[in-house]
């Protein structure tokens, strides 16, 4: 009897994890053109997207490319937010120390060069926990070798790892970041953000009840509390994309520079 009962148990949750997923679409995993870079790539609704220009790309956690959990908030976000969603494979099945910064942002620019090519210009980040502090990275150019200014028109980290204020200092762009209640403070990087002229571009969301990795691969889809988190975040997420892409100017720094820029060459055409 007791097995019979556990069983039942087993399968009912195997039918939730499923029926959170049965509405959304299945991304398909393919190479990069002649790259060795993988990704996993999710149309929105039915294949038809209403945010036609626009593209998220997704960094994993420390778990990595297979991960159900990662994979259907992709599938969602494409679903909800009628956007192309693409998640690369930065480990490649190696170590992930073997996954640098300077690889990754070599990953980056592969991906972004294949999205510009598919006619998506305005591209935004999303990264969990080891993925959150690259996504921060991605946003400035602190130790950027690949770009002076990010190509991305917002970040956001969602349980990010090791988040930091030299990272924070070099940031260019809003960002919003959310974490579980047992996640460091944002308190060091709130501090510097603010000073920033988009500083109050920012936002921060707290999930006391939550635990690290709750929204990617530590998402517990069984619990309602967990649940409920998740239905907050996505929300919050396609609030705050739509918040930022209709505020105008996105980096009133990255403006200010093409201004001067374009301005020195009108200069010296006219000398």
């Amino acid at each position: 009897m007791t097995s019979a009962v556990h069983l039942l148990i087993i399968l009912s949750l195997l039918t939730l994890v499923v029926a959170q997923n049965s509405s959304y679409p299945l991304g398909t995993v393919h190479r990069i053109g002649d790259s060795d870079l993988n990704v996993y790539d999710v149309l929105g609704d039915q294949n038809s997207t209403s945010k036609t220009k626009v593209a998220i790309i997704v960094l994993y956690d420390i778990r990595g490319f297979n991960v159900t959990n990662t994979r259907l908030f992709c599938e969602r976000l494409a679903y909800e937010y009628k956007t192309r969603v693409l998640m690369p494979d930065f480990f490649r099945n190696q170590p992930t120390a073997n996954a640098t910064w300077s690889r990754v942002q070599q990953d980056l620019v592969t991906v972004n060069t294949y999205l510009n090519s598919q006619n998506y210009n305005k591209l935004a980040t999303i990264g969990f926990c080891w993925g959150g502090l690259r996504v921060m990275k991605a946003s400035g150019n602190g130790n950027n070798n690949s770009w002076t200014n990010t190509p991305y028109f917002t970040g956001i980290s969602i349980h990010g790892s090791q988040l930091n204020v030299p990272d924070a200092e070099m940031l260019q762009i809003p960002m919003l970041f959310i974490r579980a209640g047992n996640d460091p403070s944002f308190d060091n990087i709130t501090s510097v953000l603010t000073q920033k002229s988009f500083g109050n571009q920012c936002e921060y969301k707290v999930y006391e009840n939550m635990r690290h990795g709750f929204v990617s691969a530590g998402a517990n889809y069984s619990n309602p509390e967990n649940v409920d988190a998740i239905d907050d975040v996505h929300y919050r997420v396609r609030t705050y994309l739509d918040k930022i892409l209709n505020s105008g100017s996105v980096n009133i720094e990255i403006s200010l520079l093409t201004m001067i820029f374009f301005i020195f060459i009108l200069n010296s055409l006219s000398i």
